[in-house]
């Protein structure tokens, strides 16, 4: 009877790894190793999911394997999640949506290009990316995921795309660097501890047509930021963040 149960184990063992070695691939691509994962049987668009040796990591718009070329329209979950080799980061156009962790922990990452390609960024995609020092996201990107910039501890400058309806829950804590952003007027909301540990944010711009309708107005900053001075805001957000200021002071 163990014998048995021994044998189904390796039968089913054996079809997992082969499905799992016909959805994905390696392939020699700018003097690296390059791995991606087949989205659907019968589409040809893959989803770039890793690399070898890259420092400057260009992604391909596209690949090509056993004769057949795949189109690259996604970074995959976890793709590069502890890789401390990469340096730069450059995403094609092709690319329509970055998964989850797929660039955490990247700790040597100090500049990461996205294309105007990309409308999602999910979960924890730059989290504890410690020497990233910029980020531009282009206006086509749409929807944000939870913390993206958790941990990054170096990050000074962070454009966002006038398409955000949300700044989401703990996107820059622990942005210890951060000192200034605009929040763009398309934005609705600003989830809990976005701005959590910044301590050395001065100047946070939201514009006069920006309606904070959900926004936890005691959470745009840590308590310890007790020498924020400035908080540009209009309309009725400023009784608000007045008294944001003297709580932070006090």
């Amino acid at each position: 009877m163990k014998k048995l149960k021994f044998i189904a184990v390796l039968i089913c063992c054996f079809f997992v790894t082969a499905a799992n070695s016909q959805n994905s691939f390696w392939v020699g691509h700018g003097g690296d190793s390059m791995c991606f994962i087949v989205l659907r049987a019968g589409v040809y668009k893959v989803a770039f999911a890793g690399c070898k040796n890259s420092t400057l990591l260009n992604i391909p718009s596209s690949v090509e394997f056993r004769g057949v070329e795949y189109e690259v329209t996604s970074i995959a979950y976890q793709a590069l999640t502890g890789n401390r080799k990469v340096v730069e980061i450059n995403i094609p156009k092709s690319v329509k949506s970055v998964e989850n962790n797929a660039f955490e922990g990247c700790t040597n990452l100090k500049k990461v290009s996205v294309s105007s390609g990309v409308t999602t960024i999910g979960d924890y995609v730059f989290q504890d990316c410690t020497s990233l020092r910029e980020c531009v996201l282009p206006e086509t990107v749409k929807t944000l995921g939870e913390a993206v910039f958790r941990g990054c501890d170096h990050l000074k400058s962070v454009v966002l795309p006038n398409t955000l309806t949300e700044i989401p829950y703990k996107m820059f804590m622990g942005c210890f660097k951060l000192q200034s952003i605009n929040i763009p007027a398309s934005v609705i909301a600003i989830g809990d501890y976005a701005f959590c540990n910044c301590t050395m944010l001065r100047d946070l711009k939201i514009p006069d047509a920006a309606r904070i309708e959900k926004s936890k107005m005691q959470y745009l900053s840590v308590k310890a930021a007790l020498d924020i001075l400035i908080i540009v805001v209009h309309g009725s957000m400023s009784k608000l963040c007045i008294s944001l200021q003297m709580r932070l002071k006090s």
